[in-house]
């Protein structure tokens, strides 16, 4: 057998240097879905008031909140509007089969647009519940079975 001269670096090493493996300290991100980013839709506008950047910024984080609603689309609404001392925000979401509007005052616009999303959380929550009990499925009272 004819001896290979090789450089010292190549010699000594025992694996084949090439792509490194993927290290199990980090894990790989989520695969977006790209009808959840187009599911909601929210238009902030301003009455007697300019949305700031930072409001706009604000108002869509916290209606972030309201994504686990939609099975559908949701365009929201959302219209801030200030009367000598109270701040008002008022939204209307259209989703798949309704309508919900709701509207909150506060004494500043933040705890105003905080009081809505709770607000509308619950009324999805009302009507999400509403639908899943419709379509739980055939009760035996809508069987042929009964009576």
């Amino acid at each position: 057998m004819a001896a290979v001269n090789l450089p010292l670096s190549q010699a000594i090493r025992p694996f084949p240097s090439g792509p490194k493996l993927a290290t199990l300290d980090v894990a790989p991100p989520a695969p977006q879905n790209p009808l959840q980013e187009d599911s909601m839709r929210i238009e902030t506008s301003g009455h007697q008031i300019d949305v700031t950047p930072a409001l706009r910024d604000y108002v869509n984080a916290k209606f972030e909140r309201l994504a686990r609603y939609s099975d559908g689309d949701l365009d929201i609404h959302v219209i801030l509007s200030v009367s000598k001392v109270l701040h008002k925000a008022e939204a209307k979401i259209g989703a798949r089969g309704a309508t919900h509007f709701a509207e909150c005052e506060a004494d500043t616009m933040y705890a105003s647009i905080d009081l809505l999303v709770d607000k509308l959380d619950r009324i999805l929550d009302k009507h999400k519940g509403k639908q899943v009990r419709h379509h739980r499925g055939e009760a035996a009272a809508r069987s042929e079975s009964f009576g």
